[in-house]
This record gives structure tokens, sequence and C-alpha cells, in this order.
């Protein structure tokens, strides 16, 4: 719009104004805006799908045999996946935005077949792990697929999942005793987990926005992982550790942002915004504390 201002106003002649049309695709530009806003329509649309789906069979859910709830839950799993990818394989256009949306669908089943079956084969645990392990399950098929989407949900999930365990205390409290697997190891380590599970996948599916949610990631539970939820209050808190605990994340996001940007040089990709981004995130989580 400006460029075209530009040539109305005499500031460039038409030839460059078509060079410049040429070079960033101006032509372009709309269509990718509008297939973003289809995608994020579908999306939305998938989830309240999802959640009606849901709804419906948790009504009649009990006058079902448990081993029709198993054929059930597995079979519409396995459905919606296998259709989404084949329609996500499919040339750019509507049936490749619907695949995705399917996939997306079938990440969100996938939740709530891990809480069924747990229901029905009677397996305790906390919602925390529920949401960990759905994480988890999320961010392979993200891996195996290189979609975004997925990879941002699966960043949502990680992220409930551990919060829910930190306000809650679960292991701070004396009154609750919780075997230790491996959700606890995520969560006792989500700082570096957060850096080794996503990091290569921003890369991967050339992701700002995995980026970006990954070093908020990083920054949020770093301190948090040093002590239980509300030892900040006690006096056995020490200054050394408290400017540990927040100066070292945001001088480790400066000095990857100028690491990547040495190593990358002058990419002109979507990763060659990572190292902004880092050095953005390391500013603003100093400026906050």
């Amino acid at each position: 719009h400006e460029a075209d201002l530009w040539a109305q106003e005499g500031l460039i002649d038409r030839t460059i104004h078509d060079r410049l049309a040429t070079r960033y695709q101006f032509s372009a530009l709309d269509v990718e805006s509008r297939n973003s806003l289809i995608t994020l329509l579908m999306g939305l649309g998938c989830v309240l799908i999802g959640i009606g789906v849901l709804t419906l069979i948790s009504a009649n859910w009990q006058q079902l045999a448990r081993e029709w709830r198993v054929v059930i839950l597995l079979s519409a799993f396995i459905a919606v996946n296998l259709l989404g990818f084949y329609l996500w394989r499919e040339p750019a256009g509507g049936k490749q935005r619907f695949g995705q949306g399917l996939l997306l669908l079938g990440a969100l089943m996938l939740g709530g077949n891990m809480a069924l079956m747990g229901q029905m084969f009677h397996v305790r645990g906390e919602l925390f792990q529920l949401f960990i392990a759905w994480a988890v399950g999320v961010l392979l098929m993200a891996y195996s697929l290189r979609l975004t989407s997925l990879g941002i949900l699966a960043q949502i999930l990680m992220g409930m999942g551990y919060w829910q365990a930190y306000t809650s205390g679960l292991w701070s409290s004396d009154r609750v005793n919780i075997d230790p697997n491996w959700t606890y190891f995520l969560y006792e380590h989500m700082s570096i987990v957060a850096i080794c599970l996503f990091l290569p996948l921003a890369y991967w599916c050339r992701s700002q926005a995995i980026f970006t949610l990954a070093g908020i990631a990083f920054l949020s539970s770093f301190q948090s992982s040093l002590q239980p939820a509300g030892m900040w209050k006690e006096q056995n808190i020490t200054m050394i550790n408290f400017v540990f605990s927040c100066c070292v994340p945001p001088l480790l996001l400066w000095g990857y942002g100028n690491l990547s940007q040495w190593w990358q040089g002058n990419r002109r990709d979507k990763t060659g915004a990572f190292p902004q981004i880092s050095r953005r995130l390391g500013v603003l989580s100093l400026g906050s504390t």
C-alpha cells in the first residue's frame, strides 16, 4: 500500500515499483493474510467440534461396555488423524488447511482419550501428569509432521501441566505423597526441558512463535525451579541465589542471541529473527526484575 502511494506521489517511478513488487511479492501478501485467518478459524472450529463430540459421548458413556468404549475412542482418534494426514499432504489450498485442522483436532482428542482410558482402567494420577504426557504426545506429532500449530499446542499443554503442579505445591507439602516418575523429572527440570524439546522444533518448523514461547518457558521456569512455591519469602534464601536466578537467564538469552547471529550470518529466512527475539526476551526479563 505504501509503495502504491509512493508511485502515485511521484517519489518512485513505475519501474522501481514493479521491481519492488516482484522482489517482495506484493500480490501474495493478501493471500497469505487471508490463508492465516482461514487457518485460525478452521482450528477454532475443530476445537469446538472436538468439545461437542466429547460432550455427546460422555453423556452416554456409562451405558456402553468398556470394550465398546475402547473401540470408539481408538477408531475416532485413528480416523481423524488419518484423514487429516491425507488431506494435509495435498497441495496448498483448502484441503491442506482442512487437513491441518483435523490434525489439530486429533491432537486434542489424544488428551481426551488418555483421560478416558485412565478412568476406564482405573489408572491413578495427578492432573499435571495428564497434561505433561499429553504434551509429549502432541510434541511427537509436531516433530513428525513439522507443524507449527501442533508445536504451539504442545507448549501450551506443557505450561499448563507445569504451573498446575507448581501452584498446587504437590511436592512441597507433606500431606501429599507422590511417587517420582518421568513426569516429575520433566517438572523438576522444566527450564532445561523447554530448551531441549522446543528449540530444535522452532528451527525445524522455522517458527518464531515456537521460539518465543520456548524462551518464555525457560525464563519463567528457571527461577521457580530453584525453590518450591512460596520459598522466596523465607529468610534462608540468600541474596546471591536471588541475583543468580534473576540475572543469569537474561544473560544466557543475550549471549545465545549473539552466538546465534554469528552462526547464522545474514540469513533472510524466518530463523534469522531468532537472535533479535532472544535478546529482546533477555532485556525484557532483566527489566522486569
